[in-house]
């Protein structure tokens, strides 16, 4: 009788692979250099934008800078009703800064209020020296653009308001030359001081002399 074979027996001179580990291990070191730059990158991206951001974001502005950027800003973004609150803002701030008033906390009725009066944040108390003719006129474009920009913001939309590109140019094109009057009215002022001052410091330095020669006389 043949004897059946024994599948059991005759493979035990076969030798298995010597286990080096898992190669779930191998990855680690790889997966962990690979964080550790990518945090190094961030880092130094934040930095950098950080760095770059500094100087134009906290340096401080002029009042016509500020506004300009401001304008600018508007235009690029997209526009609602309540960009004319903004342009309205960014017009007050403006006037603020240069007139040394609180014109951001008023209402239009008491800008204009206030801009025509003398006292602290009128055109009169910026501007003494300027001819008043020169006042009225800056101020009677001032007046009727914020009230205007109150009408775009507030008020229902109508096929006679509903073009705000239309209006947002138009409106920032007259704030824009309010602002750039402005800036040459105040230019010229500060000039009028020096000159009176320069005036004044002779006056004073040749009174002395004048004295003496009438004492020679």
């Amino acid at each position: 009788m043949k004897q059946a074979h024994n599948p059991l027996t005759g493979f035990h001179d076969i030798k298995l692979l010597p286990d080096h580990g898992t190669t779930d291990a191998f990855p680690g070191p790889v997966i962990l250099a690979l964080i550790a730059l990518l945090i190094v990158l961030l880092v130094f991206y934040l930095f950098k934008k950080f760095r770059n951001r500094q100087t134009p974001d906290n340096a401080e502005l002029s009042p016509t800078e500020e506004f300009k950027r401001s304008i600018n800003s508007l235009a690029e973004g997209p526009l609602e009703q309540n960009t004319f609150v903004d342009l309205s803002m960014a017009l007050r701030k403006y006037l603020q800064r240069v007139l040394s008033g609180n014109h951001l906390s008023l209402t239009t009725a008491e800008v204009q209020l206030l801009l025509a009066s003398t006292q602290k944040g009128s055109l009169a108390h910026a501007l003494p020296l300027t001819p008043k003719a020169k006042l009225n006129t800056v101020q009677e474009i001032i007046v009727p653009l914020l009230k205007q920009m109150d009408k775009l913001a507030f008020a229902p939309l109508t096929n006679e308001t509903n073009n705000l590109r239309e209006d947002f140019t138009s409106a920032a094109k007259t704030a824009e030359e309010v602002v750039s009057s402005l800036d040459d009215l105040l230019k010229k002022e500060a000039e009028k001081n020096v000159t009176v001052s320069t005036q004044s410091s002779s006056t004073v330095s040749t009174s002395p002399a004048k004295a003496k020669i009438r004492e020679r006389k």
